[in-house]
């Protein structure tokens, strides 16, 4: 599978955090299987699923990619080894999203109003 990052960069691999201990009140999430795409009325299901999953609880999950567990897991080390970075690298005008000019891939920072929102300010 074709990376950004060549498979020869070496990254700390990833660990899959454990359980929580804590008994938290979780919200069951719709879990949708991409591997019945193509089989009869497949896409048709998955439109509705999907719909149904966004419309009643905004997340979901998604099985039956196609991709191991090893391409998962190197995508996670890749994120992590990026958000573990300085701002200032991550920052970087080549690396940046930008809205207002049709950018939507890359980094944005999370600014100071944003957490005074997410505070209550």
């Amino acid at each position: 599978m074709p990376s950004a990052v060549p498979a020869a960069v070496p990254l700390p691999k990833w660990q899959r955090p454990s359980k929580t201990s804590y008994d938290l009140p979780w919200a069951d999430l719709s879990v949708i299987d991409l591997s019945t795409f193509d089989s009869p009325g497949g896409k048709e299901r998955l439109a509705r699923e999907l719909q149904t999953a966004v419309h009643r609880d905004g997340f979901f999950s998604v099985i039956g990619t196609g991709f191991s567990e090893e391409e998962v897991n190197r995508q996670f080390s890749i994120a992590e080894a990026f958000f573990k970075q300085p701002r200032e690298q991550k920052d970087r005008p080549e690396l940046r999203c930008d809205f207002g000019k049709g950018n939507y891939f890359g980094y944005r920072a999370v600014s100071m109003i944003a957490i005074g929102r997410m505070a209550g300010r």
